[in-house]
């Protein structure tokens, strides 16, 4: 590899002081200096593209490889960080799709997969819901959980990797592209990985005989190149998933598809829901919000404010729409909630 020559790579694994990059011209993957972590305050993830530079000294035995660009992200998937609720953590990038894993041999979380939704909708990729280990439920159990999810109007895929059912669908829908699995520890995530690749790679438990609960397998995120030219990320189980601050989001969110701005009607109060108390502006994730409970949103545009909460307030189209059974009064509760969330965060 020449000294000073500049190179071209994707980032398959960050820790904590070091990232592995896989370079674009068949050659072996390398590791980036230890501040490579971090280019100009922004936190690289798995996925992004970079160009680096072979910086080592022929005195020196060890090669030693320097970050020298980051390259606009398509997508990005964020969360609020877990660890300092004020911060966003950056989860992966240039992502064509996100599945959301749950295994079917647990309680189902529709208000978990709807808050996941949000996320996808804001980061520019596309959803896809995966009902794992479908070889532990009944024809019937599992038609009342696609019932179940069926307001979402996602597309969801039911999996089993000890059947193979819809394995073969879920890898032609990844030529060429690439997928993330987040989900609960224990969901099913590195078997499906394993199953995709057809072979042992990451590293399995079984769930806890106790409560029934997964135990942390995959400790970091690490992008794995599939033969048909996808690639598929596994992540470690997702206790929590915490709505970002906006602020902390949109200087870096590099998206081509935000989220379509919504038509503003006249305002009972002065400030809109959703916007930001600095700027003004209207969030990216309340419209995210707004596209996942796309139903809600559709009928809101009858409301007589602009800014109805659809709890007390007069001539409200959404409240109508409830009691007329259009519209699933637990849904516009959960959709409630995140918007109090958005409105508390911003």
């Amino acid at each position: 590899m020449l000294r000073n020559k500049t190179l071209s790579g994707r980032v398959i694994r960050v820790d904590k002081e070091s990232c592995l990059v896989q370079p674009d011209s068949n050659l072996e993957i390398v590791m980036l200096e230890t501040d490579a972590v971090r280019w100009k305050g922004k936190a690289l993830a798995v996925g992004d593209f970079v160009e680096f530079e072979y910086g080592g000294d022929e005195s020196v035995k060890v090669d030693i490889f320097r970050l020298t660009q980051l390259k606009a992200r398509k997508t990005a998937l964020f969360r609020r960080d877990p660890k300092k609720p004020s911060s966003k953590q950056v989860i992966a990038a240039n992502i064509d799709l996100v599945g959301i894993v749950c295994g079917l041999d647990q309680k189902l979380s529709v208000a978990g997969i709807e808050r996941a939704l949000v996320l996808i909708a804001e980061s520019g990729a596309e959803a896809l819901i995966i009902l794992s280990k479908a070889d532990l439920l009944d024809k019937e159990k599992i038609e009342l959980c696609l019932k179940e999810l069926a307001p979402l109007g996602q597309q969801v895929l039911v999996c089993s990797i000890v059947s193979g059912r819809s394995l073969l669908e879920l890898k032609n829908m990844l030529v060429g592209k690439a997928l993330i699995l987040i989900g609960a520890s224990g969901a099913g995530k590195s078997s499906l990985v394993n199953a995709l690749l057809e072979k042992e790679q990451q590293p399995t438990k079984e769930v806890r005989a106790k409560d029934g609960k997964g135990r942390h397998t995959t400790v970091v995120r690490e992008l794995i190149s599939l033969s048909n030219g996808g690639a598929i990320i596994d992540s470690p189980g997702i206790r929590a998933i915490g709505l970002p601050n906006d602020s902390l989001v949109g200087n870096e969110w590099a998206g081509s598809k935000k989220p379509k701005k919504l038509n503003n009607k006249k305002s009972g109060t002065s400030k809109k829901p959703g916007t930001s108390k600095k700027s003004g502006t209207r969030s990216n994730f309340l419209n995210a919000l707004n596209q996942v409970f796309f139903e809600i949103t559709r009928v809101a545009s009858e409301c007589k404010f602009n800014d109805c909460a659809h709890n007390k307030e007069p001539e409200c189209a959404v409240k109508a729409s409830v009691e007329l059974g259009e519209i699933n009064k637990e849904r516009l509760k959960r959709y409630q909630q995140l918007l109090a969330e958005l409105n508390e965060i911003n």
